[in-house]
């Protein structure tokens, strides 16, 4: 179940069940069922069948890529560059740090149903006190990527081979500010991207 203020998402694989617990969520709250899921806060269920469901947020990321007038950018291949070591004390400070944190901010709502631009925009989340015009292309380069993702999806499905797989990466040297390594990692359920 996800509650996020007065919008909740009931899911299960017991249609009994659901209907129980919607039954006493309806004996003390006001609720309205909208029926089958669609759209969830930003969030777009593409594909229903039994064994899949697809959540993406391309009506997000589009309107996101309009309202920073990035909508007709060039795509690029990764969310950030590879050789990239940005650090707190490089370049002029940004002109407009407000709108910067925005951005960062949407971002970070846009790793919901995206993982491969999750090490980028933790990246940028470390400049938002003092951002710099050196700080201002990362997240340009992360809408670039996205103007040529946005209908990537995040698969969840459904199967009964009940395997845990982890992958892993570090950087002993990653942070040139303060030299702490980055870690980083996933977790997969089945099929299914978790952490």
């Amino acid at each position: 179940m996800h509650i996020y203020v007065d919008d909740m998402l009931v899911t299960g694989n017991n249609d009994t069940e659901i209907t129980f617990v919607l039954k006493q969520l309806h004996s003390t709250f006001l609720l309205k069922d909208l029926g089958d899921l669609n759209f969830f806060l930003g969030i777009e269920a593409v594909t229903h069948s039994p064994n899949l469901i697809s959540l993406n947020q391309s009506k997000y990321i589009k309107e996101l890529l309009y309202r920073t007038g990035m909508q007709d950018a060039k795509p690029v291949s990764t969310p950030m560059i590879g050789s990239s070591k940005l650090s707190t004390n490089t370049g002029t400070p940004f002109e407009d740090p407000t709108s910067f944190r925005s951005i960062v901010g949407e971002l970070q709502y846009v790793t919901v149903t995206r993982p491969d631009i999750v090490f980028a925009v933790n990246k940028l989340n470390q400049f938002m006190s003092k951002p710099s015009q050196d700080h201002w292309m990362a997240p340009k380069r992360v809408l670039r990527y996205l103007a040529g993702t946005v209908d990537l999806a995040l698969q969840f499905y459904k199967t009964n081979d009940l395997r845990l797989t982890a992958f892993s990466d570090s950087d002993w040297t990653a942070d040139v500010d303060d030299r702490r390594f980055v870690f980083g990692y996933c977790v997969y359920f089945i099929a299914n991207l978790i952490f």
